[in-house]
């Protein structure tokens, strides 16, 4: 039987939105992460870190129950967070242009918007 006749879950495919958000930010980091580590290794580093710990305590956060389910969303949010304020210290110092930046900012900025409802 072949795999599109099994009807297997992929597990490296999530249903989850928000997750599903951030690892697209992820994703459209890494070039730009790639190429602040020449110029500038500490945003690179800043900026990839904030996107892994978001997208790791999101993935925790779904799968747990009571107080420390939004205690996770919280610090995911936070994180989120921080890796827009890499873009806007990027932008601010001349790694990339506001130009280059915004789609991801946006698509950052509305990550962050999700896991605050998620949060409470």
């Amino acid at each position: 039987m072949s795999e599109s006749t099994t009807h297997e879950r992929d597990p490296l495919r999530t249903t989850f939105h928000t997750l599903a958000l951030a690892l697209e930010c992820a994703r459209e980091a890494a070039p730009l992460i790639k190429r602040f580590k020449r110029t500038n290794k500490e945003i690179a580093s800043q900026l990839d870190r904030a996107l892994i710990r978001a997208c790791l305590g999101i993935g925790e956060a779904n799968k747990r129950e009571g107080g420390n389910k939004s205690l996770r969303f919280r610090t995911a949010r936070g994180e989120a967070n921080e890796a827009l304020i890499a873009l806007m210290v990027a932008e601010a110092i001349g790694l990339a242009t506001r130009d280059e930046l915004t789609p991801l900012a946006k698509k950052l900025d509305k990550l962050v918007a999700y896991l605050g409802k998620l949060a409470r």
